[in-house]
């Protein structure tokens, strides 16, 4: 697989089905409601920019109600309130890297197959 600067769809569908992520969804904060009322859909990665080319990719884990955000920032207004980040402080990214779709969904497969704290202690060094 191609990396292009920007992470696309495609590349996020691609890895989601190397890692077997289950009940695995993408969408803008347009199909958030939607995607939240689909009883098949489990993990959620959701780019906030409703109509342009894409400006931020997070992630929902919708069996334990936690969010995602590589830049550790507030929770957006789309996200329902009981839904909780999954840190609070660890920024994983710098603000002019472009890796936050992919660092959505890889946190996904360690949400699905090992824990929170194991996807943060890869990171170890970054912070």
């Amino acid at each position: 697989m191609v990396w292009t600067k920007r992470t696309s769809t495609t590349q996020l569908y691609s890895l989601a089905k190397k890692l077997k992520l289950i009940g695995f969804h993408i969408c803008r904060p347009s199909g958030l409601k939607s995607a939240l009322k689909n009883n098949s859909i489990k993990s959620i990665v959701m780019n906030l920019d409703d109509y342009g080319s894409g400006t931020h990719w997070i992630a929902i884990h919708k069996p334990s109600k936690t969010y995602f955000d590589s830049y550790a920032q507030a929770v957006p207004s789309v996200v329902p309130r009981d839904y909780k980040r999954s840190s609070t402080t660890k920024e994983l990214q710098s603000i002019d890297s472009e890796m936050c779709g992919g660092l959505s969904v890889l946190w996904l497969h360690y949400k699905q197959y090992r824990s929170n704290s194991e996807f943060y202690d890869m990171f170890m060094d970054v912070y």
